[in-house]
C-alpha cells in the first residue's frame, strides 16, 4: 500500500498506434566535430569547403564545381559520410543509389537529387527552404 492509500498494480503497455517520428529537423544544423567534417576535395586536394552540418553539406553541394562533385560521387563519399558520421543508414542507402547512377546521369541532376533527398528527410516544415542554385 502506498501513501495515497491505493495498491500499485502491474500493467502492460499496448503497442504503438502511430509510428515513432524522429524529430529530424533538429539534426540539420547540429555540427559534428571538426575531425568528422565532410571536406570537399578536387583531385585529392582540399577546396577549403567543409561541412560540419547537413545544411552546410547542402550549401557545399550547391556551390561545388562539377569536377569536385563527380569525384565524390565516384568514391561514394556522400553516402559514406551520411551513414558513418550521422548514422543515417536509410538516407545513406538512398544517396548510394544516386551515386551509382552518376555514370548514367549528369552530375547536376545527381547533385540536385542528393540535395532533395536530404531536404525531404530532414526539413520537416519546408523542404524547399534550401538552395539548389548551382555555381556552374
Amino acid at each position: 500500500m502506498s501513501e495515497a492509500g491505493v495498491v500499485a498494480r502491474p500493467f502492460r503497455l499496448a503497442t504503438r498506434m502511430t509510428p515513432h517520428v524522429r524529430h529530424r529537423s533538429k539534426y540539420i544544423d547540429i555540427p559534428v566535430p571538426a575531425s568528422r567534417a565532410f571536406v570537399f576535395t578536387d583531385k585529392s586536394s582540399s577546396t577549403a569547403a567543409r561541412a560540419e552540418t547537413l545544411s552546410q553539406l547542402i550549401s557545399g553541394l550547391a556551390a561545388a564545381e562539377r569536377e569536385t562533385i563527380d569525384g565524390h560521387l565516384r568514391r561514394h563519399d556522400f553516402s559514406r559520410w551520411l551513414t558513418d558520421v550521422f548514422g543515417d543508414h536509410v538516407l545513406g542507402a538512398e544517396v548510394r543509389g544516386l551515386e551509382n547512377r552518376s555514370r548514367l546521369e549528369s552530375v547536376v541532376d545527381i547533385r540536385e537529387s542528393i540535395i532533395n533527398a536530404i531536404g525531404v528527410r530532414y526539413y520537416t516544415t519546408d523542404p524547399g527552404a534550401f538552395s539548389t542554385q548551382p555555381a556552374f
